[in-house]
């Protein structure tokens, strides 16, 4: 598939999710996902960090983690889900429409 094909389903579902989110109850940010041990919540900011992420950034926390990339994914989602409603949307929103595939993941990663 085409990058800019990829891009565009990225940005779509991003934009989908974006238009959910702000309707959500504190009860439903708080509901476990599929993603076990994570909420609602935990997975917006994983989101959060995937698309903000930077090479530095993931290796420092990789290697705070002990190189065990699951830990480190946690320890990132956590400290973004930790912030208020409106800090994550915020978050989200702003991040929502930049193509930044996580590093070493290629751009398809998001999807």
């Amino acid at each position: 598939m085409p990058r800019a094909a990829i891009d565009e389903l990225i940005l779509t579902e991003r934009a989908r999710l974006g238009d959910l989110l702000p309707s959500l109850s504190e009860s439903e940010w708080a509901t476990p996902s599929l993603c076990d041990g994570w909420t609602v919540r935990d997975v917006v900011g994983h989101l959060v960090v995937a698309m903000t992420a930077d090479r530095m950034r993931f290796l420092a926390g990789f290697v705070r983690a002990g190189g065990n990339f699951d830990r480190a994914t946690d320890r990132a989602a956590r400290v973004e889900s930790a912030r208020s409603n409106a800090e994550i949307l915020a978050a989200f929103t702003t991040a929502s429409a930049r193509i930044n595939p996580p590093p070493f993941f290629g751009p398809a990663a998001p999807l």
